[in-house]
């Protein structure tokens, strides 16, 4: 089987899960279903790959990277219980620790620009609001 088609069946997969886990997401007090559900999209195009659908750090492309993901949905637990917000907004706009082999975790923000213009910033609101649905204690 070639990586194209791996990639193809990963990608189906993962809107397939995505689906119907942001079916049962429970409502927020400050953000609603909607802009989970969209930083949910954003997440599989975006971020799965490495990340993998669950977030745990799992993604096919893991063995490549020099230092793998951190487990996403760990970030409140490893914070005092606190989902920290604001740095995980600063981590996608400018990136990350170092990760991706030489380089640090992309700065998503100049991707999201040249992508959706001056509603970068809102991407990144929905995808942080995605992550912060997805904490486990």
């Amino acid at each position: 089987m070639s990586k194209r088609g791996n990639s193809k069946r990963f990608i189906v997969a993962v809107a397939f899960s995505l689906a119907a886990s942001t079916a049962a997401l429970p409502a927020f007090a400050d953000d609603d279903a909607a802009t989970i559900e969209a930083g949910g999209r954003t997440f599989v195009r975006y971020c799965a790959l490495c990340h993998g659908l669950s977030a745990t750090g799992d993604g096919p492309l893991t063995e490549s990277l020099q230092t793998p993901p951190p487990d996403l949905t760990k970030l409140a637990a490893r914070n005092d219980g606190t989902f920290p917000e604001a740095r995980v907004k600063e981590i996608i706009e400018k990136g990350g620790p170092k990760g991706h082999g030489m380089m640090a975790m992309l700065a998503w923000g100049k991707v999201f620009n040249e992508e959706v213009g001056s509603d970068s910033h809102k991407v990144i609101d929905e995808l942080t609001a995605y992550l912060k649905s997805m904490q486990k204690p």
